[in-house]
């Protein structure tokens, strides 16, 4: 039992969804030894009855809880198993306040709806002002100003619609521009943690199926955004993690579409696919008979200003020349064909976890992690969550696999990414 938070994990294989849940919860709550979950996170399968799933959760959390569906699921207390159909992380701390809002069909102007849902959940914040404020009189009365000046007390959380397929057509996330406007709201310096909202990835990319759901104040959303804002008397800490390293191989993004997410150009070539096939030294042809085994292994890297990367994931569209993305690219982007480092892929969490335990103790770990690492990983998958367990056994961590990952780290802004693994630490201390 931690000392300032106290967490709960538990989850279930079972494909009916009230023995599910109720194992789920069962298992959980044991953990907590008999105190209260003040906040809860739900991960789910979508196959599921979501409904079901909600209404059972209701009766069990209230609705001081939120979540989505996912590819896959991953925690400390059970590792990685392709059968889960539930999971869920309770917390227990009088040090941390979760307030939720959410806002329907967040992609029609999902700027906008950023911005209003965090301005509604920072209204609506319920804190103990007193513990806040003596908490932060302390960090001001020890004059640490350099502590001051690094320490946030703040943070946000958001799960948001995810790429899916809506009669038969795919339809892409804008997890980049909502995520882009509650940092314009809220300042840089506050970290953001979240995901994408996804299905089963392989029947995803190889069947052309699959939709997801959110849950927020005891709904059963689809389509929507939902944001959490925290106010937290406990130290926390973010970072994003990719398995990829850079070549000598660049790309000019020479033309995209209105939306940012169709690449129709290359290296100024209307066969923006063939120009691409070029760079890794493959026939087009031959790429196009398993798109997915070259994409996800070589995909774009976007260098930033401090000179970590990001991953852009591209694949074909139906006429076989131009690209589709999981995040928008700007035109005139120059981006680098990166390349898949299985060994880099397998060490990011546990490296993480790693570092997080050289700072103090640790109470959670929150990750989420890309669903192309899982179909670059394929069953080594398992290797890499029990590595993670094996660096830090005594680390609570609740994962899952996702079609977008959320975060930030010291040195950048939050974005979304793809193909990287973003977490958010929070140790069991005060500040």
């Amino acid at each position: 039992m931690g000392k300032y938070i106290n967490v709960g994990i538990g989850q279930s294989t079972d494909k009916d969804e009230s023995i599910a849940v109720r194992e789920t919860i069962d298992k959980a709550f044991s953990k907590l030894k008999g105190k209260k979950p003040t906040f809860s996170i739900v991960y789910t399968d979508y196959r599921l009855d979501q409904n079901k799933i909600c209404n059972y959760l209701n009766k069990h959390l209230g609705k001081n809880w939120v979540g989505m569906s996912i590819d896959r699921h991953f925690n400390s207390d059970n590792l990685y198993n392709e059968d889960v159909s539930i999971s869920i992380l309770c917390i227990s701390s009088d040090y941390m306040h979760f307030s939720v809002d959410y806002t329907k069909d967040y992609r029609r102007n999902a700027r906008n709806k950023a911005k209003k849902t965090i301005k509604s959940a920072i209204k609506h914040m319920k804190s103990s002002k007193n513990l806040d404020s003596f908490i932060a009189f302390n960090k001001y009365r020890n004059k640490d100003y350099l502590k001051l000046i690094r320490d946030q007390q703040f943070f946000v959380m958001t799960f948001l619609s995810g790429t899916e397929f809506k009669m038969g057509e795919e339809l892409a996330g804008d997890e980049s521009d909502f995520v882009e406007a509650l940092v314009e709201e809220l300042g840089v310096a506050v970290p953001i943690f979240g995901g994408g909202a996804g299905s089963d990835f392989i029947d995803y990319v190889q069947e052309g199926k699959g939709t997801n759901y959110q849950f927020a104040h005891g709904k059963c959303l689809q389509d929507a955004g939902v944001v959490v804002f925290c106010v937290s008397d406990l130290p926390f800490e973010v970072d994003v993690n990719h398995g990829y390293e850079l070549t000598n191989k660049f790309a000019h993004v020479s033309k995209v579409d209105k939306t940012g997410y169709k690449i129709l150009e290359l290296n100024g070539k209307k066969d923006a696919v063939g120009e691409y096939c070029k760079l890794i030294g493959v026939k087009k042809t031959e790429y196009l008979k398993d798109p997915s085994q070259y994409s996800l292994s070589r995909p774009f890297g976007l260098v930033s200003i401090d000179g970590k990367t990001y991953v852009r994931e591209l694949l074909p569209g139906k006429n076989g020349k131009e690209f589709h993305l999981t995040a928008k690219m700007k035109q005139d982007t120059i981006a680098n064909i990166m390349k898949y480092q299985e060994k880099k892929l397998k060490m990011n969490f546990s490296v993480v976890l790693q570092k997080s335990m050289n700072e103090g103790p640790v109470g959670l770990t929150l990750a989420v992690s890309c669903s192309t690492r899982r179909f670059l990983a394929g069953k080594k998958v398992k290797d890499e969550i029990a590595l993670a367990k094996k660096t830090a056994r005594h680390i609570p961590f609740f994962g899952g696999f996702v079609f977008s990952e959320i975060g930030s780290t010291k040195t950048a802004r939050a974005m979304a990414y793809g193909a990287t693994i973003t977490t958010l630490t929070i140790y069991d201390k005060l500040f």
